[in-house]
C-alpha cells in the first residue's frame, strides 16, 4: 500500500506522542511506587521505634524491682536492641517515679512516658452467679443443691432431688473450634488512640450456615480504656454495612497490657449464611491517646477471606484499608444443649431457659425449644411440648399428650387436656437459644497475675525445680512464684501476703490452712495453679481432710484459686477437687473440671465443667458480684494505668 509523505509525517508525530505518553506513564508509576515504598519504610521504622520505646519501659520496670541486678537507685540506661536502641531515664516524683523511654531506629524516634508506683495493683471481677459453667456443662448428683442463679454454656444433668434455688439459663452450645480465624500476628494496630483510627473492622466469610455464638480477639490495652462495643454487621460492596445483626461488650477488665485472646459474646446469636461476608466492628466511641486498645494483626492479607479496615467513626466516616488482617476467631453455635432431671423450686423472679428440657420439675416460668415429660408450675413458651404437665399458660408451635391448667396458644396440637381457652391454630415464634456467657476471668488476666507473682520472687523447692515445696507452719507467702508443687499439710497455718503462682500442683490437707493477711481488708487475692508447658497433666488442686482457705477476715474478702489444667479425658480427672467445706474461697477452672464432694459447702464455683457430688451445697454470697483482687501489700513497682502517654 502506498503512503504519502504527508501521511508519513502524521504517523511519525502520532508515534512520538504515543512514546512520550508511555514515558510519562512509566515515570508516574515509578514515582508512585517509589513514594509508596518510602511511606511503607517510614511507617515500618515508626512502628519499630515505638516497640523499642515500649521495650525500654518494660526494662525499666523490671530493673526497679531488681536493684541488686540493675543498681540502687536505678536511674536509666541506653541499650542497643536489634536494629535500634532505647534510652531510659528515671526521675523521682514524690512517692512515685517517672520513667521516660526513647526508641530510636535510623533517624526516627518515638518517646513514651509513664509514672511508676509501688502501690499494689488491683483488678476487678464479677461473679454474678452461684454457679457459672462453660461448655463442659454441669453434673449434679443426688441431693446436690445450688442456692443462687446458674448460667451454663453447656448442658445440665441432675440426679434424684438435685435442685437449683434460683434462675437457670442454659445457652445454646458453642462449637469447640472456630469457623473462621486469623491467628498469626506479625504486627499490631492501635484502636481508639488517634482521630483517624478511632474504630476498626475485620471482615470474614462464614464457612457454614449456622448461628454465631461468640468471637475472640487478640488484643491488649494501654492505660485503662472504657468498655468497647462490638458489632456484627453485613457487607456492603466490600465495606462494612449499616445492618447490625448483633452487638456485645468488650469488658475492659478482662484485657491486660499483654496480649491475649479475649472472648466477646453478644445480645443475640445471629444466623449467618455460608459464603456470605460479615464484619466485626471494634467501636471505641471516642479516642484517647493514653487509654486505647492494640489489636494484633498480620500484614499482607494473612486471612484470605477478609480484610482489616479503620475509620474515624464507623457510623459516619468512610472506611480505609489497614493493609492487614486483625487477629480474630469466630465461633458458630447450633450445638444442642439441655436440662435433664432438674428440680427448680419457687423463688422470687425465678426463670428457666434452655434449648431442651426433659424429665424436670420446675416451679418457674420457662422458655425452651423442646420440652419432654416435664412438670411446670409457671407459664411456658416453647417450640414443641410432649407429655407436659403445666399449671400456667402455654404458647407453643406444637403440643401433644399434655395437661394444661391455663390457656393454650399454638399452631398444632393433639391429645391434650386444656382447662383454659384454646387458641389454635395461631402462628407462634418459639424462643431462640440464649447466647453464651463470658467467663469472669480471662487467660490474659491469669498471665498478668503470674507476672505480678514472679516479680515478688521465686521459691525453688529443696529437691529442685518441679519437685514439691512443703510449707512450714507459720510461713508467710506472696507475692511469689513456686517453681514446683505446693503442699500445705499437718495443721500448718500459712499467711498469704500477695498473689501466689504455683507452677505445678497444689494440695491443702490435714487441717492445714492458708489465710489472706488482715492487711488486705475487704480486698481479695489469687492463687494461680498453672504450668503453661504441661497443662494437660499439671495445674491440679486438691483440698481435703479439713484443709481450708480463708479471706482476710473482713467482709467481701476472698481468695480465688484458679487452675488452668485441661485434662478432662474422664470425670475422674478433675482440675480442682474440693472434698470438704471451704469458708473463704472462690474456685475457678478455665478449661478443666471442678469437682466438689463429701457434703462440701462453698460460696461460688465457676468452671469449664462442674461436677457436684451427692449432698454438695453451693450458697452464693452477694459480695461476689464485685470482687477486687490485689497483687499484694505493695513494694513492687508497676506502671500506673492512667499515666501512659506518648510524647
Amino acid at each position: 500500500m502506498h503512503v504519502s509523505g504527508t501521511n508519513k509525517g502524521q504517523a511519525l508525530i502520532l508515534a512520538l506522542i504515543m512514546v512520550s505518553s508511555a514515558i510519562v506513564i512509566v515515570l508516574a508509576i515509578t514515582s508512585t511506587t517509589a513514594y509508596n515504598s518510602f511511606v511503607l519504610r517510614k511507617e515500618t521504622r515508626r512502628t519499630l521505634a515505638f516497640q523499642l520505646a515500649e521495650a525500654g519501659i518494660d526494662r525499666a520496670l523490671w530493673c526497679l524491682n531488681k536493684p541488686a541486678v540493675c543498681g540502687n537507685p536505678y536511674i536509666g540506661e541506653t541499650t542497643q536492641l536489634g536494629a535500634g536502641s532505647f534510652s531510659v531515664s528515671v526521675a523521682v516524683v514524690g512517692d512515685n517515679k517517672e520513667v521516660t523511654s526513647v526508641g530510636t531506629t535510623g533517624n526516627v524516634q518515638r518517646t513514651i512516658r509513664v509514672t511508676a508506683t509501688d502501690e499494689p495493683a488491683t483488678s476487678e471481677a464479677s461473679f454474678y452467679y452461684g454457679v457459672q459453667v462453660g461448655e463442659g456443662g454441669l453434673n449434679m448428683d443426688n441431693n446436690a443443691i445450688v442456692k443462687g442463679n446458674v448460667y451454663s454454656n453447656g448442658s445440665i444433668t441432675a440426679g434424684n432431688n438435685a435442685e437449683i434455688q434460683g434462675s437457670v439459663i442454659v445457652a445454646g452450645g458453642t462449637a469447640l473450634t472456630p469457623d473462621q480465624s486469623q491467628i498469626v500476628q506479625s504486627s499490631e494496630y492501635d484502636v481508639g488512640r488517634t482521630t483517624n483510627e478511632t474504630d476498626a473492622a475485620q471482615s470474614f466469610k462464614a464457612g457454614e450456615t449456622n448461628v454465631m455464638n461468640k468471637i475472640s480477639l487478640y488484643i491488649k490495652k494501654v492505660g485503662s480504656p472504657s468498655n468497647a462495643t462490638m458489632h456484627i454487621v453485613t457487607d456492603n460492596a466490600g465495606l462494612p454495612g449499616t445492618t447490625e445483626l448483633a452487638s456485645g461488650t468488650l469488658n475492659a477488665t478482662l484485657v491486660t497490657t499483654t496480649y491475649g485472646w479475649i472472648d466477646i459474646t453478644f445480645n443475640t446469636t445471629p444466623p449467618l449464611i455460608k459464603g456470605s461476608t460479615y464484619w466485626i466492628i471494634f467501636d471505641v466511641g471516642s479516642k484517647n491517646a493514653s487509654k486505647y486498645w492494640i489489636w494484633g494483626a498480620h500484614d499482607n492479607a494473612g486471612y484470605g477471606n477478609g480484610i482489616g479496615m479503620f475509620s474515624k467513626d464507623w457510623g459516619s466516616d468512610p472506611w480505609q484499608s489497614a493493609n492487614a488482617d486483625f487477629g480474630f476467631k469466630v465461633f458458630m453455635g447450633g450445638v444442642p444443649t439441655s436440662i435433664t432431671g432438674l428440680r427448680v423450686p419457687a423463688t422470687a423472679g425465678g426463670f428457666v431457659h434452655a434449648n431442651t428440657i426433659q424429665t424436670s420439675n420446675i416451679s418457674a416460668n420457662v422458655e425452651c425449644q423442646i420440652m419432654e415429660s416435664t412438670t411446670v408450675a409457671g407459664d411456658v413458651e416453647c417450640g414443641s411440648i410432649n407429655q407436659g404437665t403445666i399449671a400456667g399458660n402455654v404458647t407453643a408451635e406444637n403440643v401433644t399428650n399434655s395437661v394444661i391448667s391455663g390457656n393454650l396458644t399454638c399452631e398444632t396440637e393433639s391429645s391434650n387436656t386444656v382447662s383454659g381457652v384454646k387458641t389454635c391454630p395461631t402462628a407462634v415464634d418459639p424462643p431462640v437459644d440464649a447466647p453464651p456467657e463470658n467467663m469472669p476471668i480471662s487467660n490474659a488476666q491469669i498471665k498478668q497475675w503470674e507476672i505480678d507473682a514472679e516479680i515478688g520472687g521465686v521459691v525453688t523447692p529443696p529437691g529442685g525445680v518441679g519437685t514439691t515445696y512443703t510449707v512450714p507452719n507459720g510461713t508467710t507467702l506472696g507475692p511469689v512464684k513456686i517453681d514446683g508443687n505446693l503442699f500445705i499439710t499437718n495443721s500448718a497455718q500459712v499467711t498469704m501476703n500477695g498473689i501466689i503462682w504455683v507452677k505445678g500442683n497444689l494440695t491443702i490437707d490435714n487441717n492445714a490452712d492458708i489465710k489472706l493477711s488482715p492487711s488486705f481488708g475487704s480486698q481479695s487475692s489469687v492463687i494461680i495453679v498453672d504450668d503453661p508447658s504441661y497443662q494437660q497433666t499439671q495445674g491440679k488442686v486438691v483440698i481435703n481432710n479439713n484443709g481450708d482457705i480463708q479471706g482476710s477476715g473482713a467482709a467481701d474478702s476472698y481468695v480465688m484459686v484458679a487452675s488452668t489444667n485441661k485434662g478432662i479425658t474422664a470425670l475422674t480427672d478433675p482440675a480442682i477437687h474440693i472434698q470438704n467445706n471451704v469458708s473463704g474461697a472462690i474456685f475457678f477452672t478455665s478449661q478443666g473440671m471442678l469437682e466438689i464432694s463429701n457434703n462440701a459447702e462453698l460460696n461460688e464455683a465457676t468452671g469449664y465443667l462442674l461436677q457436684l457430688d451427692n449432698n454438695v451445697e453451693v450458697t452464693y454470697e452477694s459480695g461476689l458480684a464485685s470482687t477486687s483482687f490485689t497483687s499484694g501489700p505493695g513494694g513492687i513497682w508497676r506502671a500506673l494505668d492512667e499515666t501512659w502517654e506518648e510524647l
